[in-house]
């Protein structure tokens, strides 16, 4: 009997292996902005989680967050990614704090602070006009606006554009 169960976890692992392995195929095969549209019939289809697909992304190439994150005028920059890590991809505080090349305690203190600040659960967008590589927030040179702002400059963003993207005054874009 005890055999039975060790075989039947193994092959259970044994299909859930395979799945992996044909999700980052699509993965690598597709362009960020096709695959990013065929996320919910993956899901479906190879019934797996948005925490692990996020994983198989984030262990393929660098994951991306949608721009639209940004746009809260509530929250600053810092909670605004850590809350759609924590919420949105279900992460860990250390998982975003290494993700993100910060403490875990400052992970904490944005998130909780976040929740302070706004106490009604964020809405987050599955299709986004602008997807920012999540990579880019490990820089602690620059806060992370300034950081989103950078990128988006590189990218020929106008100061108007971005300001409106982000919900912000055009001041604090320049």
């Amino acid at each position: 009997m005890h055999q039975k169960e060790n075989i039947k976890e193994a092959t259970l692992k044994l299909i859930q292996e395979t799945k992996k392995e044909v999700v980052l195929k699509i993965i690598k095969a597709l362009k960020k902005e096709e695959f990013l549209k065929l996320v919910p019939k993956i899901q479906k289809e190879f019934v797996i989680s948005h925490k692990e697909l996020f994983n198989l992304i984030q262990t393929e190439y660098a994951s991306f967050v949608p721009v639209e994150v940004f746009s809260s005028r509530i929250l600053s920059g810092l909670q605004a990614l850590v809350s759609y890590l924590k919420e949105k991809q279900e992460l860990s505080f250390s998982q975003i704090a290494r993700i993100l090349n910060r403490d875990d305690r400052t992970i904490w203190t944005a998130y909780h602070q976040s929740k302070k600040r706004n106490n009604k659960p964020l809405k987050y967008v599955d299709i986004s006009t602008e997807y920012i590589p999540i990579f880019l927030f490990q820089n602690r040179e620059l806060s992370i606006l300034e950081n989103l702002i950078f990128y988006l400059k590189q990218k020929e963003y106008s100061n108007k554009a971005i300001s409106k993207l982000l919900q912000r005054g055009p001041t604090t874009i320049s």
